[in-house]
């Protein structure tokens, strides 16, 4: 995965694109804020299901059942800590967006490892970990309300699309697709990068 981003990069910096490390620290403590401090997300998602497909609550895979209604989890959230949670992400949001004046976008890998087998999540507590380092890099951005996309520049070892996510400002939608656009413009599109995907028969 990193290896397939920094090879992305380093063509568009030599295509004349000024590449520079920048830290987020605000999407590793947003993805804790929505989660310690009144679980954020999932009490949203919690009173959307309840408002508009109640009826599917029933239906909900293990996993987000779990988190909806276990002992610590939404259905339990007191209103006091799920508003705290709101203001804490509120404060991080704000903190990102300044972050990120001055920078076109922020690049980084969409996902940090390539995608586990069916039989390395067969099991419940085995997806869990899975599932949680799947999102690490998305999640938080959705959070801070931060605008981002994914595209694809690189295969890992096992075939697998790399991707790299750019993120901009909150806003900032069609300065992100245009960047995007420059970048396709240097790198190829996902067919030209990666060549055809194999037929599934």
């Amino acid at each position: 995965m990193a290896e397939g981003v920094k090879g992305a990069l380093d063509a568009l910096a030599r295509a004349g694109a000024r590449v520079e490390k920048r830290d987020l620290p605000e999407a590793a403590e947003a993805h804790g804020a929505a989660i310690t401090r009144g679980n954020v997300a999932g009490v949203e998602f919690l009173a959307s299901m309840r408002a508009e497909l109640p009826e599917w609550l029933e239906t909900l895979n293990p996993i987000l059942a779990g988190r909806l209604a276990g002992p610590d989890d939404a259905a339990n959230v007191a209103a006091s800590d799920y508003f705290l949670g709101l203001k804490a992400l509120k404060h991080l949001a704000a903190a990102a967006q300044a972050r990120l004046a001055g920078i076109d976008v922020l690049a980084c890998p969409t996902i940090v490892s390539s995608p586990p087998t069916e039989s390395e999540v067969a099991e419940l507590d085995a997806y869990l970990p899975h599932n949680r380092r799947m999102h690490q890099n998305t999640y938080p951005i959705n959070l801070l309300g931060l605008c981002a996309l994914t595209m694809p520049v690189a295969l890992d070892k096992a075939g697998i699309p790399v991707g790299l996510q750019l993120i901009a400002k909150h806003g900032d939608d069609e300065k992100l697709l245009a960047a995007a656009y420059a970048f396709e413009k240097v790198l190829g599109t996902g067919r030209q990068r990666l060549g055809v995907p194999p037929l599934c028969r």
